[in-house]
């Protein structure tokens, strides 16, 4: 073995218990949905290693092909790069004890919900256990939950909206309320609420204007809890869940090209016709479904059918990095983020204008609002 090899050999001789997340399992979710559902595999600990490397990556100029649909012979091409807007808030990523702070979600009021990771001396990155959240406004992170054992696993992804912040503890979810403070004091029970309906730890869950929304591919069904402690209920979709946007779920057949909108209040559906690949990754938001296929987004209005499509995402078709897609008032992020290192590269595309840039870190967009990392911090900023 090389060098390299040695060090993750160590790295998994001495990481400890059963902590050990599954190694790229955001990686498997968030990326590869349609491929990992068609042959589902059980959940193995293994450790997260990696080497962390930052790189100085320049803005750079893509093209942007708007289709004015159902007239493609109108498409325009136009150039263009732009700088986020100065942050209106600056949030360390600094914990007690040394850790690091790592957004996970953002909130159109500005709460970010999030994890801690350690970083050691040879750019290994470990998850740490504890959910983080920064109140709005707040320039720091604060402990609102505990992780118990075993739960590391699957703590790849947290929500946040109206209906409050959830994340995942094994095979349940967890729902704190908005307006509660968050992890309990002594003596007292936890503050969270454990949702009353079961969750298989592989599949996507989003939080929006007052709801919860996941599934459950084995029964057919999408799972909707109206806040933390109220009785869920069941729409009957035979597909896998891929985004959310209230009221409208968005859910993708086992095969083909095909999406369905599916509004959760009334179980009504409208099928979209998408060139996404098995392994694509979507977002959705006001008006707006947005999805990566290979090196491509595509940005589709729901009222008009209009799409917009973006070539050159960063990372595209690599392997080692998980894509994300999260869609605000008006802008598009697409966030490659590596399994292992604390490196991602993000791109930002304003439908206003038709502007983007890359950003060299994670990047979220929610509501009006966008965050990015820089550096050792996330950078806050409205649009």
């Amino acid at each position: 073995m090389d060098e390299f090899e040695l060090k993750v050999a160590e790295h998994l001789r001495t990481a400890g218990g059963d902590e050990r997340p599954p190694s790229g399992l955001g990686a498997r979710i968030v990326s590869g949905a349609g491929r990992r559902r068609r042959g589902r595999h059980q959940l193995t600990a293994v450790a997260v290693v990696g080497v962390g490397a930052t790189l100085a990556i320049p803005v750079i100029i893509i093209s942007v092909r708007d289709q004015a649909s159902p007239k493609p012979s109108l498409s325009v091409t136009q150039a263009a790069t732009v700088s986020p807007r100065p942050p209106m808030a600056t949030i360390s990523r600094r914990l007690p004890g040394g850790d690091r702070f790592k957004a996970m979600a953002l909130g159109s009021d500005g709460t970010v919900l999030g994890g801690a990771v350690a970083v050691d001396s040879d750019g290994f990155v470990a998850p740490r256990r504890g959910v983080w959240q920064v109140r709005p406004g707040g320039r720091s992170a604060e402990r609102v939950s505990d992780t118990p054992s075993g739960s590391l696993p699957f703590l790849w992804l947290m929500a946040v909206g109206g209906a409050g912040r959830v994340w995942p503890e094994r095979e349940t979810l967890k729902c704190l309320p908005a307006g509660e403070s968050g992890e309990a004091q002594a003596g007292e029970s936890s503050r969270a609420h454990t949702l009353k309906a079961g969750w298989d730890g592989r599949e996507p869950f989003f939080v929006g204007e007052g709801v919860i929304v996941w599934s459950d591919p084995d029964r057919g069904e999408l799972i909707v809890a109206n806040g933390c402690e109220a009785p869920p209920r069941t729409v009957p979709v035979k597909a896998t869940l891929e985004a959310f946007a209230h009221p409208y779920a968005f859910v993708r057949p086992a095969s083909g090209g095909l999406v369905e909108q599916v509004d959760v209040r009334t179980g009504a559906k409208t099928t979209i016709r998408t060139n996404a690949d098995s392994s694509g990754a979507f977002g959705a938001g006001p008006d707006t479904l947005a999805w990566a296929s290979g090196d491509t987004l595509t940005v589709h209005a729901l009222r008009s059918g209009a799409r917009r499509v973006v070539h050159g995402l960063p990372y595209a078709r690599n392997a080692e990095y998980s894509v994300r897609i999260t869609v605000g008032d008006g802008l598009v992020v697409y966030s490659a983020t590596h399994q292992d290192a604390d490196t991602a590269r993000s791109l930002v595309y304003d439908l206003r204008t038709g502007k983007r840039s890359t950003v060299q870190g994670e990047a979220w967009a929610a509501g009006d609002l966008l965050l990015w990392r820089e550096a050792d911090s996330y950078r806050l900023a409205q649009h």
